[in-house]
């Protein structure tokens, strides 16, 4: 458990550093980039999304969730891997004038030429990178995922500024996999020799087809609202609608990915105890909960001030629709870590038959839902999370043995603590309307820590007294 703690924490040390780097690149962008110019790397990055899931074909989680992994597996995973990248940085380079073309979008077109580089990068560190997950060395991930992330803020920012337009994110994309990919040569398994082999295809392919089925049918789900907006609507509509869910998202992956990251690899190791598995997955579900409703439900009541105070006038249609998103993003939380717990359990093919039917769900709402507005995509899509949720826990009770009034439970505390965090502050900011923004926020995060912490103490949330228990060991 304390090796499980361990690195947790330097998982959420890392997940807090990128989330700070990325607020500040993305504040930044805002100020040096206009919706249309988001817009059109945000259609680009979600089409070029497919090719690469494409290119990692499920190979790094079968790296992690292996428990016989040999030299030639590795070897092969390698191999396979770079065949896959060249084969599609060709496809997406071919690909760049028809799709510009059938988006209007000159600017899509030179956005594609230049993430096609990306896919020649990513494999030289992608294996070494799983290899560090599947032995839990965090504190090394980290070293490679924040100076990668700050590179890639550095050149954003910079090529933004001297005028790259919608072309500098994606500049700042493939210096960040460059970095990636040299810094990963640092921590390459000296006792795995470098070797050309396709001789453990067979085991790769096995895991692996069903694992980029389920994360192939996910991604079109979760990108198609912007694939479909930006062509029924526009650029300018697309970035507002993607500030909407990548801003509270960025915040919601900040708080979940820390503990998301190290499920896999965890509960792998506890597979012969199904007890344990049940017990560790309900402590994280409450624990992530405890923290995420909360800071969703801040998000929600103070979306109009944070997006004046930290992105401008110019994106003030995004306030109203964040408020709509965060329900979503709420209620995705909730199951968030049941997918891993699949993948560590050998069972992925369970929810990954499932995702054709969630992607056909969520393609309907985007297209009935753009006929209206904006926010009847997002409303739309809340009653599509729901009925994912429904799914879910039905098969965390049917596979795992993990009954559904034992997963409500878990998360009854944490509903609590959001209830009462959401009723204080909006009775204050009704109580007592401040026309300044910084001031609005201060006072109100200010409130918000007070509250949540009271709410904690009165329902006495396990969180809390781990904290609690991990704050006394320290001093001593």
């Amino acid at each position: 458990m304390a090796s499980f703690v361990n690195s947790v924490l330097w998982s959420y040390f890392t997940q807090y550093g990128q989330m700070i780097i990325n607020f500040g690149s993305s504040i930044a962008l805002a100020r040096l980039l206009t919706p249309a110019e988001v817009g059109i790397y945000s259609v680009s990055f979600a089409l070029i999304g497919f090719a690469s899931l494409l290119r990692d074909f499920g190979v790094s989680d079968y790296i992690v969730q292996e428990k016989s992994l040999t030299n030639a597996k590795v070897q092969t995973a390698f191999t396979f891997n770079n065949i896959l990248a060249w084969l599609l940085a060709f496809v997406v380079y071919f690909s760049a004038e028809p799709i510009a073309k059938f988006y209007g979008q000159p600017g899509i077109e030179e956005v594609f030429y230049v993430l096609s580089v990306n896919f020649l990068l990513v494999p030289l560190g992608a294996i070494t990178f799983a290899l560090l997950r599947k032995d839990m060395q965090f504190k090394s991930l980290a070293n490679i995922q924040l100076l990668s992330v700050t590179v890639t803020a550095i050149v954003s920012i910079a090529t933004a500024y001297y005028g790259a337009s919608y072309l500098s994110m994606a500049y700042g994309a493939v210096a960040g996999s460059a970095t990636t990919a040299l810094v990963c040569q640092l921590y390459r398994r000296r006792d795995i020799p470098f070797r050309l082999t396709l001789s453990s295809v067979k085991a790769i392919w096995a895991y692996s087809s069903h694992s980029v089925f389920f994360t192939m049918t996910r991604y079109t789900s979760n990108s198609m609202a912007e694939i479909l907006v930006g062509k029924l609507l526009g650029m300018s509509e697309v970035a507002i609608f993607n500030k909407a869910k990548s801003f509270p998202g960025l915040i919601n992956q900040a708080l979940t990915n820390g503990l998301k990251s190290t499920v896999l690899p965890s509960v792998a190791k506890l597979s012969h105890s199904p007890e344990l598995i049940k017990e560790r997955y309900l402590t994280i579900v409450s624990f992530s909960l405890a923290i995420v409703w909360p800071v969703i439900v801040f998000l929600g009541v103070m979306s109009y001030d944070i997006i004046s105070f930290l992105f401008g006038e110019n994106w003030l249609a995004v306030a109203p629709l964040m408020q709509i998103a965060v329900v979503s993003i709420g209620v995705w939380a909730s199951i968030l870590y049941a997918d891993d717990l699949f993948k560590a359990t050998g069972q992925i093919s369970v929810i990954a038959k499932l995702e054709p039917l969630f992607l056909a769900l969520r393609v309907l709402s985007v297209i009935i839902g753009a006929q209206i507005s904006i926010e009847a995509i997002l409303l739309l899509g809340i009653g599509v999370v729901l009925i994912r949720f429904i799914i879910y826990i039905a098969l965390l009770q049917r596979k795992l043995c993990i009954h559904w009034i034992d997963n409500i439970a878990a998360m009854m505390k944490s509903l609590f603590i959001a209830v009462v965090v959401a009723s204080v502050l909006l009775i204050f900011n009704q109580s007592l309307p401040l026309q300044s923004e910084f001031i609005a926020l201060f006072l109100n995060s200010l409130l918000f820590g007070v509250t949540w912490l009271l709410a904690m103490y009165l329902v006495k949330h396990p969180l809390l007294e781990f904290l609690t228990q991990k704050l006394s060991r320290s001093r001593k």
